[in-house]
This record gives C-alpha cells, structure tokens and sequence, in this order.
C-alpha cells in the first residue's frame, strides 16, 4: 500500500505478507489502505514539526541560531554554573554604521554583509559556543565557562579579524567593523537577563565612546577618571534613550520636508542639548525637534531649536557632526522631558 502525504506525493510503501496464496480480501485492502494513509500522516506531521523546530532555531539569511534558541541556551548554562558555582560570558556585538552600508549601497550588500560577518564569527569560536543572531545588526554569542579575562580576548579577536576581512569592494572601500560589549556571570549579574543588560550596556558605551572596540567594564577605557562624574551623568542620560528608559523612544531633528534623524544624545541641560547626528547642521538655523516616547507615538512631544554649535565629527568614517542645540519655546514641555531624561 502507498504511503501518500496530502499532495498525493508517494513517500514509501507498506508492505503486508500471508503465507498463504490469495489470502487477501477486498475488507483487508480497506483496512490496510487506511492504516497506510495513518502511517503517511504521522510522518508528515513529524516532517512539519521537524521543520518548525529547524526554523525555530536558526535564522533564515545568517544561518546562526535564533534569538529564542540563544535565550534558551542561556537558561540551561546557567541552571549548569549556579549548580557548579562556575562561570559564563555573554557578547553582544553590533556593526558599526550599518545603516549607512544599507542606506548608501542598498539592501542587497548590506545582507551580504550579515552573511559573511556570520560566517566569521562561527568560524572564529570554539564548536560548543552559540552563536546567533540577536536582532538586525546584532549578534550574540553565549561563551560557556569562559571568564571575563577570557571572554574579552575572544570578542577582541572576533574585532580584529572582522576589520581585517571584512573590506567591501564598494567605490571607497569601506571597512567593516564591530563594537562589542563583554560581560560574565556572576560578576555583572546574578540573573541571564542581568547579564545580557550589562553586555548590551557596555556595547552601547562602546558605541558612544567612539565605535570599533571592546568594552567590559561600566566606564572602562571610556574617559579618564577625572572626567568620570561628568561622563556618567550623560551616558545614564544615553543608555536611557536607547533602552526606551521611562518611555523615552528617541530625540529625532526634521531636516527637510520628508525625513527626520535620529540626534545620539551626548549631554541635557534644562535649555537644550548636545548630540551627533548624521547631517550638518547649520549654525543659528531653525530646526523642528521631536521627542518620541512609547505612549505618545502618534503624538510626539515636538519644540523648535536652534542649532548653536555644530562641528563635524573626527571620529568614524563617516559624516557625522557634533551639534549643540538650543530649545526655542514649549520651555514647559521640554522640562518635563528633561526631568524624565536625568531621574
């Protein structure tokens, strides 16, 4: 009897044998026949969850595990280290000015990118660490009984090898480059989620502090310690944003008719801001600002500024500028923003 799955492709065959000739009657080919078709949809469905289980852990483009196998690969090497009070680091890594990659060259390179920066994180760690895709341009890699000596290293050579291989072939040459944050269990949390926060809290910091490098420590080779009282307070105001930290979304400046961009915030005072943004600028210009947070969306907190200083960036590859911007009026609405951006 053929085994046949619900588009009638044959699979296999049942076979039933009697010893004796003509032992067959039509009441037995029913049975059979309905006992195949069982059989066949068993097999089927096990092909299905098969599938959903497959696509359920690996990502489609990169080919590196999902977000949620990556989580869950935390919770089971956790419950391992509390029981033998033993370790493990956490990356998180993100590209450098992808957006710039998409925006300038399209889409197409900017996948590209993702693949081949996949593929050299995997070839780069050892086969029991996770590797996957946490989100867009982010990576994640789960190090077991790695220490944060150890885990640095690695993350550093995942950095330098990135730079030096991944050059695309574009009318500047670009290069490709990452910023990692590194953190360890128990030392920067007791809990998987404390753990990913720190990692993502020192890539952020990494990111802000001038992009391509590792950073594993709250304020490590960020600012020298003088300047460190100062430096925390703006990079609370920063992490803020980026966290969406009471429903902050993000500061964005209109440009012209269409588009609005999104000012990386540096430092607030109770009259305006100072920031970087990808565009220049101009001095005593007027500009529209918005503040989006999660509750307002549709109805963003908007003042004008003016733009009182505005340099172009030396650090990076690219146009960015370092603006300090002036709020103009709606002084009432942007103190209740300036209180929820610094407590």
């Amino acid at each position: 009897m053929p085994l046949k799955l619900s588009d009638n492709k044959v699979i296999g065959v049942l076979n039933i044998q009697k010893r004796e000739i003509n032992a067959f009657r039509e009441n037995d080919k029913t049975l059979f026949s309905a006992v195949a078709q069982d059989i066949a949809h068993t097999i089927e469905r096990s092909r299905r969850y098969e599938k959903a289980q497959k696509e359920a852990m690996f990502d489609d483009l990169t080919a590196l595990y999902t977000r949620r196998y990556f989580l869950e690969s935390c919770s089971h090497e956790y419950s391992k280290v509390e029981r033998y009070e033993k370790n493990f680091s956490i990356i998180i890594a993100d590209i450098d000015y992808f957006k710039y990659f998409n925006d300038t060259y399209g889409h197409a390179m900017g996948d590209e990118i993702l693949k081949k920066l996949s593929s050299t994180l995997k070839a780069n760690v050892r086969q029991g660490d996770v590797v996957c895709r946490y989100g867009g341009e982010e990576f994640a890699l789960l190090l077991p009984g790695i220490d944060k000596d150890g885990a640095t290293i690695i993350a550093e050579k995942l950095r330098s090898v990135v730079e030096r291989e991944l050059i695309k072939e574009t009318r500047d040459s670009k290069v490709v480059t990452i910023t990692a944050g590194v953190a360890t269990y128990p030392e920067d949390g007791k809990t998987v989620e404390q753990i990913i926060l720190s990692a993502d809290k020192y890539l952020y910091l990494g990111k802000e502090s001038g992009r391509n490098k590792v950073v594993n420590t709250a304020f490590g080779n960020v600012r020298k310690k003088k300047d460190e009282k100062r430096v925390r307070g703006r990079y609370k105001t920063a992490i803020k944003i980026a966290r969406g930290t009471n429903h902050i979304q993000s500061i964005e400046i209109k440009v012209n008719d269409k588009d609005w961009k999104i000012c990386a915030i540096r430092d607030v005072n109770e009259k305006g801001f100072s920031g970087e943004l990808e565009f220049d600028g101009r001095i005593d210009y007027n500009y529209v600002c918005k503040v989006v947070t999660d509750a307002e969306v549709h109805n963003p907190n908007i003042f004008p500024i003016r733009i009182a200083h505005a340099e172009k960036s030396n650090r990076g590859r690219y146009n960015r500028y370092l603006i300090g911007a002036e709020i103009t009026d709606e002084h009432d609405r942007w103190e209740e923003m300036f209180y929820l951006l610094t407590h």
